[in-house]
């Protein structure tokens, strides 16, 4: 972008923090001015000046912009200005159009190669691509930002887009690494320019704390954070602080509290406008006069939530409203009411694939037909409610496997990444050696008095060459041993997800009708169950870290079974009884078995060691 130009050093710091004069004093330099570059740079401080307090002047600023820069033929300015008119649009929600303009941009950048305006146009499709719920783009988006910031030494960008990093991970329910990508983001936004993005990074790790159900802690982040918008009268930021502050307050039960913050946090979104705080907070408010026991007020103001979320295409907030109406209306036991909103819940739920709020509105629907005495609805919701329920389950396991991947792959990269400096190492002490030994002979009878010296240096070099091969090999080996207990962790999270899953669709299937689907799916699991694929990877990494162990184990105990084999190399890596049970897929009693007839067969006596013994293999 263009570097701030020498009229601007006429607006003083301190309008900084005071928008209406900044905004004012912009306004005086751009009439004063021709129409130039500088004019240019003025609209564009104009639209993000007005962007968060007036949506339809910045948009004015922003079309004027791209105008002045097509006249001047100012490629870069003219990229910008698209980006500035799609920012506009997706801040009132019209995010088609905002598309368009951001398309534009990101064709001018990429054919220029501007490397800022290219990591603004990333930033605003990962930030449609969460709001659609696609993490994997909007992830890969925000990586690119990543590279880009760094390739260019740009701490600021850096900083901006780990913030970023940080909002995926929380959409995702992963809450370590939002907080470790938050957190990374504070020490790289230091500067007093800084400011708002720190404030955003602030607020951010308040809604992981909120997530994470400390709530006292989460307002202190967004306090901290509420007072850096109100000194930037950041207008829009301002009220999405007060009404996380205020569901805090809602989850404190400071049910008082909490209506007056988020009374507060609905007027400024409406003055903004923030369609996205508007709704939210109405909904918020009607949960909180239901706890304030003002039925009528409550039921007004969900009721005008969900004609809100209609009126803006907002699908999550109609149905989260649907549902507490329903609910409402449940506990004063007007069941007609209440089956008509969990109804309506339900089906828009289904229409766009949101299986929590479905699995919510089947138990509340369950209840509802309960308390009209209709059981066989009643059962048939419940049993939905379960299945899905399962199944998140499922999902939620294979996310903890997952992270387990993720951390070793991590580990994989950082090994390689130490081979190489020791390899270089390695090659540079040798070449030390080469040019030496060069020189040795080159200098013939001249040098000979430095022979003795220089093998010395040879022979120290050559020993310090062979303690980075140790440091290379024990380095190896550790890793190795940390990928081995990372499978065999794999394996136990595996057989602990299918036995449960087992077990519950089990219970599913005396409960329900459809038994044959039931115990096809159980089938499955026990094949699952007993496929040794696992196994035979498990056995590589166990081999590579304990070398000839199952042959020495074969040599001398012939007798011992393939299973015996693998408990004892499950042994031989310090495992508990517990973890060994749910590896192998035995009970504790079946793990004292073993170890029984596996001490009979090794011909240990009471006073010996089974694990003592195994270790000694």
């Amino acid at each position: 972008m263009i570097k701030t130009f020498f009229l601007l050093s006429l607006i003083p710091l301190a309008l900084v923090t005071q928008n209406n004069k900044k905004v004012d004093s912009l306004l005086k330099i751009y009439n004063s001015l021709p129409d130039n570059a500088d004019k240019v740079y003025i609209l564009d401080r104009l639209h993000y000046a007005t962007l968060y307090n007036d949506v339809g002047l910045a948009k004015k600023y922003a079309f004027n912009m791209l105008d002045l820069a097509t006249k001047l033929n100012e490629t870069e300015e003219i990229g910008f200005a698209n980006f500035n008119i799609g920012t506009s649009f997706r801040q009132i929600g019209q995010k088609d159009s905002a598309t368009i303009f951001f398309k534009k941009a990101q064709s001018i950048f990429k054919t220029n190669g501007y490397a800022e305006g290219e990591t603004l146009v990333n930033n605003a499709f990962a930030t449609l691509a969460l709001e659609k719920g696609d993490h994997k783009l909007a992830f890969e988006l925000t990586q690119k930002n990543v590279t880009i910031a760094q390739a260019n030494n740009n701490l600021r960008g850096e900083g901006l887009a780990y913030k970023f990093m940080g909002l995926i991970f929380r959409e995702k329910g992963d809450f370590e690494n939002a907080l470790a990508y938050c957190y990374k983001a504070l020490k790289l936004l230091t500067k007093p320019y800084d400011r708002l993005e720190r404030a955003d990074t602030l607020s951010e790790i308040g809604r992981i704390e909120t997530e994470l159900g400390n709530f006292e802690n989460a307002n202190t982040y967004l306090y901290e954070a509420k007072a850096i918008y109100e000194q930037e009268n950041d207008q829009d930021f301002l009220a999405q602080s007060l009404m996380n502050i205020g569901g805090n307050y809602y989850h404190l039960k400071a049910y008082n509290k909490a209506e007056k913050t988020l009374t507060q946090a609905l007027q400024l979104a409406r003055k903004v406008p923030s369609p996205t705080v508007e709704c939210l907070a109405l909904f918020e408010l009607g949960k909180t006069y239901i706890r304030l026991n003002q039925p009528h007020k409550a039921l007004n103001y969900l009721k005008t939530a969900m004609d809100f979320g209609k009126k803006n295409n907002r699908i999550m907030d109609v149905i989260k409203s649907a549902y507490q109406i329903s609910e409402f209306y449940y506990e004063e036991n007007n069941t007609d009411m209440a089956l008509k909103y969990a109804n309506n819940a339900i089906n828009l739920a289904d229409s766009v694939g949101l299986h929590v709020m479905r699995m919510h509105t089947y138990e509340l629907r369950s209840n509802i037909y309960k308390k009209r005495s209709a059981f066989k609805p009643a059962v048939e919701d419940f049993t939905k409610f379960k299945f899905i329920q399962d199944s998140l389950f499922q999902i939620e396991k294979t996310k903890e496997i997952e992270k387990l991947k993720t951390i070793y792959e991590t580990e994989k990269k950082e090994l390689q990444i130490a081979q190489q400096e020791t390899a270089i190492s390695l090659l540079e002490q040798e070449a030390r050696i080469n040019n030496l030994q060069k020189l040795l002979l080159g200098g013939g009878l001249v040098l000979s008095l430095l022979f003795f010296g220089l093998g010395f240096y040879a022979i120290r070099q050559k020993m310090k060459r062979n303690h980075l091969e140790k440091e290379r090999v024990k380095a190896e080996l550790a890793f190795k041993k940390k990928e081995l207990t990372t499978h065999a962790l794999h394996l136990a999270k595996k057989n602990e997800v299918l036995e449960n899953l087992k077990q519950q669709a089990k219970a599913l299937k005396v409960a329900s009708k459809e038994s044959k689907g039931y115990q096809e799916l159980i089938k499955t699991i026990n094949f699952d169950q007993k496929d040794d694929k696992n196994w035979e990877n498990f056995t590589q990494y166990f081999e590579q870290v304990h070398k000839d162990f199952s042959f020495n184990v074969k040599t001398k105990y012939p007798e011992v079974t393939k299973n015996e084999l693998r408990f004892m190399a499950l042994l031989k890596m310090n495992m508990s009884s517990k973890e060994i049970a749910t590896i192998l897929n035995i009970s504790t009693g079946g793990v004292k078995k073993a170890r029984h007839r596996l001490r009979k067969k090794m011909d240990l006596t009471p006073q010996d060691s089974l694990e003592n013994a195994v270790l000694a293999i």
